[in-house]
């Protein structure tokens, strides 16, 4: 049977990444102002080896957010993630059916301490490039090529993170 080293390298590259970005939660709350903190300061030195927001994904050690949507709400699966190996949850009340012990941190705003955690977590990757977004209804895709290719030729180094794929360095990889 063939061995698939992209795969392969990509598991590798992702445990190696996720060993090396682990931060305390003390240092992913820069910038959030949490209203509660259940489990006391030792909360603030829990190593954090990844940030979620979808239950299934967690894994020993992980934060997870409990992100409130318009169909579902992540409230809901608070203590999936938790027996899943969650060592932290992210709320903006605290959920029912949680485990007594669990470690909880209650903001005041899920979507926006989600933002920030990852920020925190990456080490705030935009403050060191420029980002720019393109919206619209028709020709976002034609327009970040273009714009791509013109900074290329200007010497610039970039690339691109959209729905139809990421481009980056000469590599490309559809999503």
């Amino acid at each position: 049977k063939p061995v698939n080293w992209h795969n392969s390298l990509l598991v590798i590259c992702k445990k190696a990444l996720r060993n090396l970005l682990t931060r305390t939660l003390g240092e992913l709350l820069v910038g959030i102002s949490p209203t509660m903190i259940v489990g006391g300061e030792k909360v603030l030195l829990i190593p954090v080896p990844a940030v979620r927001h979808d239950s299934r994904e967690v894994q020993a050690g992980d934060i997870f957010v409990c992100i409130p949507g318009t169909v579902v709400d992540g409230h809901d699966f608070a203590s999936m993630a938790v027996n899943r190996g969650c060592a932290v949850l992210i709320c903006e009340r605290i959920p029912e059916n949680i485990p007594e012990g669990t470690a909880v941190v209650v903001v005041t705003d899920c979507h926006k301490a989600y933002a920030l955690f990852c920020c925190n977590y990456y080490d705030a990757p935009s403050s060191s490039q420029t980002v720019v977004g393109i919206s619209g209804t028709n020709g976002k895709t034609t327009i970040t090529y273009i714009l791509d290719h013109l900074a290329q030729a200007q010497g610039f180094v970039s690339g691109i993170t959209g729905t139809t794929g990421y481009v980056w360095l000469g590599n490309t990889e559809t999503s």
